[in-house]
């Protein structure tokens, strides 16, 4: 009989993680497709505000700006997903980690912003590279206790 209950308790809780794993994966597709979403309708407004110049700018400094993103996507978000019990503390970690990563590549863009605009020959480039190099840091600023839910 005992072998029957441990039999049962391991079932449930293979469901319980099955379950689990299964809202997880629905949150990170349902956060991708937001995302997405977000990045189309940035893209169709952008595109409809501006002219084809400036979107050739705006184009140049967001391939840039991504580019210098790549480099460092390290992610100390993935230290929290892997961590099997958070601290509070481990919040604040990451937050400073992605603030700390979002303010040097805020500066790092913008130190290349005057040289590649000038080797480009568009001086108004470097502009639109200093307003998109604000988003590593904005993102910085993000809540990590948002992996928590």
């Amino acid at each position: 009989m005992s072998s029957e209950f441990s039999t049962d308790s391991q079932d449930t809780a293979g469901l319980q993680l099955g379950r689990r794993a299964a809202r997880g994966a629905a949150l990170l597709l349902a956060g991708r497709v937001t995302g997405q979403l977000a990045g189309f309708l940035r893209i169709a407004l952008v595109t409809r505000l501006l002219g084809p110049e400036d979107m050739g700018r705006y184009g140049l400094a967001l391939a840039l700006a991504t580019g210098a993103g790549a480099l460092v996507a390290f992610g100390p978000d993935r230290y929290l997903i892997q961590k099997d019990e958070v601290e509070p503390g481990d919040y604040g970690a990451v937050w400073t980690l992605n603030l700390l990563r979002g303010l040097l590549l805020c500066a790092a863009v913008a130190l290349v912003a005057g040289p590649w605009a000038a080797s480009l020959g568009d001086p108004l480039l470097t502009s639109v590279i200093l307003i998109v190099a604000l988003e590593p840091l904005l993102a910085g600023l993000s809540n990590p206790g948002r992996i928590a839910a």
